[in-house]
């Protein structure tokens, strides 16, 4: 979901990625360690897993079953602000879907 998110905002702002750096958080699984993608201008700002955030919730899976259930992207974008008060883009979601969906079919 996070290169997904860096791949839509360097894209839409013509500034070039500039690797990674490693943070790690808790879920529902336990702790994870994630790779979050940077900016060479330092620009960008998750807005999955926001700077400073140490937990994550199931967003990825609810927008997977948003999808499913034959939600509209739009839908899902309203839905994910209602529930997680984060800003995406109708696209952005199309990407992480596109970017998940080889690993469930």
């Amino acid at each position: 979901m996070l290169k997904a998110e860096i791949e839509e905002f360097v894209e839409n702002n013509d500034i070039s990625k500039n690797g990674y750096y490693s943070k790690t958080v808790r879920s529902d699984s336990g702790e994870i360690r994630l790779n979050i993608p940077r900016d060479r201008k330092s620009e960008f700002e998750p807005q999955i897993v926001k700077k400073g955030q140490r937990t994550i919730s199931r967003t990825e899976d609810e927008i997977i079953a948003m999808y499913a259930r034959g939600m509209s992207l739009r839908d899902i974008e309203k839905q994910v602000k209602e529930m997680y008060d984060v800003e995406m883009s109708d696209s952005l979601i199309s990407r992480i879907v596109d970017k998940i969906t080889p690993g469930i079919i």
